[in-house]
């Protein structure tokens, strides 16, 4: 029997080495007449380690080979990565391995042969394959395929499906799991904002599957996934395994993630705590001396003097015994966040069973704050949200089906909505809870939208609970009439689709009444050079673009995610206005790109509506995205003209308000000698004077990117002068703006 050792993986900081190569590149043909699909992946010095499956076999087989300078591929397949290596089976093993021979091709394929042995050769034609659209794939087969598109086409007829949900420290999850390897991955549901919730997910996704790829090379069991903390800043959960790569012994891998839920980005334990002298260094240099000296003492020291009793040492002199005074016991620790604190789940090399973590290794979290790390600011460790969740029901209003959501706070206040399934128009309702649990509840609507001798009473609902689940009581306008209504839990489950599972994190309600009205793709066009499809939500109409190509499968994995994003966005908006206004005014924003680059997308969502008790609002939200990793920038991340330092501000947060008090002035001075014909006082644009000329008018303006500089519009048009909100004069060109660098000085720029 093979014995089992302890190994800690290395993803405790979240992130799988990559090495330094040609990026693969996948290729689909024949071999002979079957179905092939190919990845080359030829080194710089023309060292060839690739694979290859066949479409009836979805199994992967390894080559390796060199590439000549004449060009031409020798591949051998890997038989001993496909064979048992047991010696009983060794004589059982083709004497040749199969070779395949590759020349260059049109198209930038290749051509050629596979032979095995003095068996007759079998002809190989291979083409690039091209770029898939990922917007109608799910969820996790999009991030399979951001992470591998080879592994991706392998997968394809076996995805992920859940298996359970469940809720951990008041959030609500998912488990999903992959049908071959049986590994799961939880998905979050509720908790976190929607665009965090997004950013979350996908993080989440890619680390499963660089485990299944990881776990692939292998034999494995006992999988599992512990969710260790999940708080409003912190998220941290353990995947282990058994795994059997053919050696003399089986392994216990222990692989931490930890994730930073404002940014989705994986943390070390520098990043948290540091127990040398300042500063901290970058992960990637810290030096072994800590790893395996400075930091296992210290723990030793103060786990000696937390838990004396269980650290005390013994008579026993067998080498089962854990030294717990060993920094052997501490280095490498595979290391995990808990409420309590950190928790350092102790082995050793001798891979005892008394050293494989017995639960009470917790570094309290008062002592970590001691000795801070990288994130010094990182605030709320462990707290978590009091903010109450959206409950969802289903059932019925008298004959009507209805979709209902309440929110019940601490003060039991409640704020819901409801929408009948037949007309799908949403109805707000406000009210409190009365101390016998009853819901005293009114339906919402502007007093703008009604007539001015209507004084008839609003709608109203009672509503009691049934067996603490759901609710049951009755409707009544204000004319008498009344309605039964009949209310219990809706569950609902995830959606495939990437725009569905976008507006899933957003809001179950909304998601259900758009269950049946997925957005469609209504036309595709060609911009700077960029494939655009543009997606429209038949309920309200709104539009959205997905970028199909100029971008890598990563990059616009993360773009099209915000440009989703901003679809719901649009959307809620419209559903908002039709609420507020039952129905009798529309809100309709229009989405449109302003610049496409290799290092930035810019787009905007214009709003002119009479939607609201002041009257006509017109308004623009604007968003600026850096094509590398899709962070929103700020207008310091371009442009900075104070002789001041910039200040040191995390990208990936948008400003409030430009960091520079004097900005204002200098970009009014700036267009006063620019465009004097439009900052005159007269200045009007359809009747209306517009006051351009004034600091007022651009002490916080929204921007956006263009192809001519930056583009502001001026501040505080609302109910005021909605014919001046536009401004499409007001640009500084890029050759003033590369004047004044901002954060991102290597930024480029058009």
């Amino acid at each position: 029997m093979k014995s089992i050792c302890f190994i800690a993986g290395i993803l405790g900081m979240g992130l799988l080495s990559a090495s330094v190569q040609a990026t693969p590149v996948v290729y689909n043909g024949t071999l002979g007449t079957t179905p092939v699909v190919m990845e080359l992946d030829v080194n710089v010095d023309g060292r060839v380690e690739s694979r290859y499956f066949t479409t009836p076999e979805r199994v992967t087989h390894h080559i390796n080979g060199q590439r000549s300078k004449q060009g031409q591929l020798t591949l051998n397949v890997d038989v001993d990565a496909l064979e048992n290596d047991d010696e009983a089976d060794a004589e059982a093993k083709p004497t040749n391995s199969p070779v395949i021979t590759l020349q260059p091709a049109d198209n930038n394929g290749w051509q050629g042969e596979w032979r095995q042995g003095q068996g007759a050769p079998l002809t190989v034609v291979l083409s690039p394959v091209a770029p898939i659209a990922t917007a109608g794939l799910s969820p996790f087969m999009q991030s399979l395929y951001q992470v591998s598109p080879y592994d991706y086409l392998l997968r394809a007829t076996a995805e992920p499906v859940m298996v359970k949900q469940g809720v951990v420290n008041g959030y609500n999850v998912e488990w999903w799991q992959e049908p071959n390897a049986k590994i799961s991955m939880f998905q979050l549901t509720s908790g976190y904002p929607a665009e965090r919730l997004v950013a979350l997910n996908t993080a989440l996704r890619d680390s499963f599957w660089r485990t299944v790829l990881a776990v692939a090379q292998c034999e494995h069991s006992d999988d599992k996934v512990k969710i260790s903390l999940l708080s409003e800043t912190l998220i941290s959960y353990v995947v282990s395994d058994v795994r059997d790569c053919g050696g003399a012994h089986s392994y216990m891998d222990v692989s931490p993630h930890i994730l930073q839920v404002s940014n989705a980005s994986w943390l070390t334990l520098s990043d948290l705590m540091w127990v040398d002298t300042s500063p901290v260094p970058d992960a990637s240099a810290i030096p072994d001396a800590y790893l395996q000296d400075t930091l296992p003492t210290w723990l030793a020291a103060e786990f000696a003097r937390l838990y004396p009793k269980q650290t005390a040492a013994t008579d026993d002199e067998s080498d089962d015994v854990c030294d717990y005074s060993s920094t052997e016991v501490w280095a490498n620790a595979p290391w995990s966040l808990t409420p309590k604190g950190i928790y350092f789940q102790t082995m050793t090399s001798n891979f005892t069973s008394l050293c494989k973590g017995s639960g009470w290794e917790i570094l309290p979290w008062d002592i970590v704050k001691q000795h801070p790390g990288r994130l010094k600011d990182l605030p709320g460790v462990v707290t978590t949200s009091d903010h109450a969740e959206p409950q969802l029901f289903s059932g019925t209003l008298g004959d009507d089906s209805i979709v209902l959501e309440l929110n019940i706070d601490a003060k039991n206040s409640v704020a819901g909505r409801y929408f009948s399934t037949r007309t799908l128009h949403d109805r707000e309702l406000s009210g409190d809870r009365h101390t016998d649990g009853q819901l005293a509840l009114s339906e919402v609507i502007s007093q703008k939208y009604r007539d001015e001798d209507d004084d008839t009473e609003l709608p109203e609902l009672t509503l009691h609970t049934v067996d603490n689940q759901g609710w049951q009581g009755e409707w009544r306008d204000g004319k008498g009439k009344t309605a039964k209504v009949m209310l219990h839990p809706l569950s609902v489950t995830a959606p495939s689709s990437v725009f569905m599972q976008s507006l899933y994190a957003r809001s179950h309600y909304d998601y259900v009444r758009n269950q049946k009205a997925e957005p469609r793709q209504v036309k595709k066009e060609v911009i700077n050079g960029y494939e655009v499809e543009w997606w429209q939500d038949p309920l309200s109409n709104v539009l959205t673009a997905q970028l199909v190509s100029g971008y890598t499968p990563e990059q616009r994995a993360r773009l099209n995610a915000k440009l989703i994003d901003s679809l719901w966005e649009q959307a809620a908006l419209f559903q908002r206005c039709e609420m507020f206004s039952n129905g009798k005014d529309v809100l309709s924003p229009e989405f449109s790109l302003r610049l496409l680059s290799p290092s930035v997308v810019s787009y905007t969502i214009d709003v002119d509506t009479m939607c609201a008790d002041v009257g006509r609002e017109v308004y623009t939200r604007a968003s600026t995205l850096r094509s590398s990793d899709a962070k929103p920038l700020t207008l310091a991340d371009i442009l900075w003209v104070a002789e001041s330092p910039i200040p040191d501000q995390t990208t990936g947060t948008k400003d409030s308000q430009y960091l520079d008090e004097n900005f204002t002035d200098w970009l009014v001075e700036l267009f006063s000698k620019r465009y004097p014909k439009q900052m005159r006082d007269d200045f009007q644009v359809d009747g209306e004077t517009c006051s351009y000329g004034e600091s007022a008018s651009w002490g916080a303006p929204e921007w956006y990117l263009t192809p001519q500089g930056i583009h502001f519009l001026p501040e505080a048009m609302t109910g005021l002068a909605p014919e001046c909100h536009n401004a499409d004069w007001a640009v500084i060109p890029w050759d003033i703006v590369k004047q004044h660098p901002g954060r991102l000085k290597d930024l480029p720029l058009p």
